[in-house]
């Protein structure tokens, strides 16, 4: 699509998010119903920066011609919204492998003309399903690269074919990564930059490849065998079919068996920034807001990450609940989570009088029991067990060697930052130190009795969705707490005084 536009395109009609803030262009197929050039305000009504369609009936083998005044008010219409990228779909009836020649010949016909009708209209791609081989694996997929060649030949122009990873289903081609880089080195050198690929979350999630539990070894396993320079398109559909089932059964995102987790990744991995991103997932009855609160999840999932360190969310393992929409994640329910971390050795208040008690690294193990209500906001308990080394400086001399311990017991509360959604929330607690003590010290006699503390916090965490079992759910937490210390000495004199301590953890939750 052409960047500039005549006019500043309007705002969504439906709640779909913010589409200025689209990194690589994002939307749905649209209808072409009543003309081409409706798509473009099918397209507006959801904020789409990005949309697919069919340039004729997708189920009949009447072709047609693009006419010149057609693909201009197709343009025009297009560049009043924020659309920057757009591709076809090409008819389903169309199969490139097949070993009758009549339909066969039929096929090529009909691609030739879905060719010509995106050049004419000026779109940047057109997906296309590899066909079914019918009799013999090889055969058909050398069918299909020669079909692929002669096409683009004889059909010149801009428009990238992008060849779309299927689900497996019967004697269909193109449903491993491997059989696909075949098809692909099969069409000739001259012409494959003018070839990439589509990923469809559906396809792949049937063909076997898991997205949920194993989501970065398929992404690196892509980039190995196709490598992600070729991957053109995205389509972000969830599966009503399990896991290698090799069923294409689109759902609604968050609502099937993918579950939110990957197209969360999907939305904040960097190597996948650029990549446009297309939406096939069921309409309903209300296609514009069933379309626009799809990409209005979507966007949350990208805006969330960008709060804090969206990597590290990344590289960790996703929670998985059920329900039917991320808004309802965990509501009413009560969830464990046990914890890890350190705490940081820095910027300590001081006692009051000497002896001086300074406090510096240590760790902390803790087991949290939490209540999440429909709002996002949270509740519970915790108890915590922390070791802390402690040292003692009295008149410019300085005594070390020893280790505070404590067991705490906390009340929280958490309330996300932002959306209900949103990764990031800001947690408080506060409780006390039900055992306390520590290694005594020359010159120390009794040595660190710890009073009630106080803690704040942000906690940066996953937020899933799937049908799926429960999975362990990574959610990183920084908090800054407030701790009374009491010690005494064998000359009896007393040092107290609250001390501030930072402290950075991991929280595994079930």
């Amino acid at each position: 699509m052409p960047a500039n536009k005549t006019a500043a395109a309007p705002a969504p009609a439906v709640d779909a998010g913010d589409p200025s803030g689209d990194r690589a262009p994002l939307g749905a197929h649209v209808s072409v119903a009543g003309g081409t050039w409706e798509a473009a305000a099918r397209a507006g009504e959801i904020g789409a920066t990005g949309a697919q369609i069919f340039t004729k009936q997708a189920n009949r083998w009447i072709e047609r011609a693009i006419a010149v005044d057609e693909a201009d008010r197709y343009r025009d219409a297009m560049y009043q919204t924020h659309v920057r990228w757009s591709c076809a779909h090409d008819s389903y009836l169309i199969n490139l492998a097949s070993p009758d020649p009549v339909l066969r010949e039929r096929s090529i016909e009909s691609f030739r003309a879905e060719l010509r009708r995106c050049h004419t209209l000026g779109l940047d791609a057109l997906v296309s399903h590899p066909g079914n081989y019918m009799d013999d694996r090889a055969s058909g997929l050398a069918r299909n690269a020669e079909a692929i060649a002669m096409a683009l030949e004889l059909e010149p122009g801009d428009t990238r074919l992008l060849m779309e990873l299927t689900a497996g289903q019967g004697t269909v081609l193109g449903s491993t990564f491997e059989e696909m880089a075949r098809l692909l080195e099969a069409i000739p050198h001259s012409l494959r930059q003018r070839v990439g690929v589509c990923l469809d979350t559906a396809h792949v999630w049937a063909a076997g490849y898991d997205l949920v539990s194993d989501f970065d070894s398929v992404l690196a396993q892509f980039d190995d065998v196709l490598g992600l320079q070729q991957l053109g398109c995205l389509h972000l559909n969830d599966s009503k079919a399990k896991l290698g089932s090799h069923l294409d059964r689109h759902e609604l995102i968050a609502e099937g068996t993918i579950g939110a987790d990957p197209f969360r990744r999907i939305m904040t991995d960097e190597r996948l920034a650029l990549v446009p991103k297309i939406i096939e997932t069921p309409k309903g009855d209300e296609a514009a807001a069933t379309d626009g609160r799809m990409l209005r999840l979507l966007r949350n999932f990208a805006t969330g990450a960008l709060l804090l360190v969206c990597t590290f969310a990344q590289t960790a393992a996703g929670q998985a609940t059920t329900g039917a929409s991320p808004e309802s994640v965990d509501a009413k329910r009560w969830s464990t989570s046990g914890e890890v971390g350190g705490i940081l050795g820095s910027d300590w208040l001081v006692g009051r009088s000497n002896p001086t008690v300074r406090t510096s690294a240590g760790v902390f193990l803790g087991l949290n029991g939490q209540r999440r209500l429909v709002s996002g906001t949270s509740f519970g308990l915790a108890a915590r067990f922390g070791a802390q080394a402690l040292s003692l400086s009295e008149n410019d001399v300085r005594w070390s060697g020893g280790t505070l311990t404590e067991l705490d017991l906390l009340a929280a509360a958490a309330k996300p930052i932002g959306s209900t959604g949103s990764p990031l929330a800001l947690e408080i607690a506060g409780g006390v130190a039900v055992v306390s003590g520590a290694r005594a010290i020359a010159p120390f006699r009794d040595v660190a009795r710890v009073a009630p503390l106080a803690e704040v916090g942000m906690a940066l965490h996953r937020i899933g969705n799937t049908a799926r079992s429960q999975r362990r759910a990574p959610m990183f937490v920084l908090r800054y707490g407030v701790v009374r210390l009491d010690a005494s000495a064998v000359n009896a004199s007393t040092t107290s005084g609250w001390v501030r301590r930072f402290s950075a953890g991991l929280r595994i939750a079930r």
